[in-house]
């Protein structure tokens, strides 16, 4: 906190997540208060975009799937930073690490939108989405349950960069 007078004013930051999914690209923009767990969504959004379509036949991420991904990805990150996020983290699960062709849809991706992109293991996606990893680090939002409302489902894609 920074004092203004008597008044204190708290730090923010806006921070977004782009999880890249077999079939959904997810964003989520989030105002962040620096030095406590508190958080707020800004923005979020999926596009449902089937990057691994044709990949257990294949083995390779078709080109008209990673042409959609790469598309949602360039737009997100675009969106992200006209909403004023300050740092913009990139995902990407099973469909990439398993691909023959994965890296280089990764190198393209990077490319295309002008950001690194993290490919992150089953082991790492899995903690992310644990009842265990949200406890003891509040800025870990708690796992989706069907009961837990749509907006609360969607801020759990921040696990990705956030814990």
């Amino acid at each position: 906190m920074r004092w203004a007078g008597r008044r204190p004013t708290v730090a923010r930051v806006r921070l977004a997540s782009i999880d890249l999914g077999t079939n959904t690209v997810r964003l989520l923009v989030a105002e962040v208060t620096a030095g406590t767990a508190a958080w707020r969504t800004v923005h979020a959004e999926q596009r449902v975009t089937r990057l691994g379509e044709g990949l257990r036949a294949s083995g390779t991420l078709g080109d008209a799937a990673a042409a959609r991904t790469a598309a949602a990805v360039v737009a997100y990150v675009a969106r992200a930073r006209a909403a004023g996020a300050a740092r913009v983290a990139v995902v990407a699960t099973s469909a990439v690490r398993e691909a023959a062709n994965g890296r280089a849809f990764v190198t393209d991706l990077e490319r295309a939108a002008g950001i690194a992109v993290r490919v992150i293991s089953g082991r790492r996606r899995r903690a992310s989405r644990s009842p265990a990893s949200s406890r003891g680090s509040a800025r870990c939002p708690a796992p989706s349950s069907p009961s837990t409302s749509a907006a609360a489902r969607r801020n759990t894609s921040s696990r990705a960069m956030a814990c």
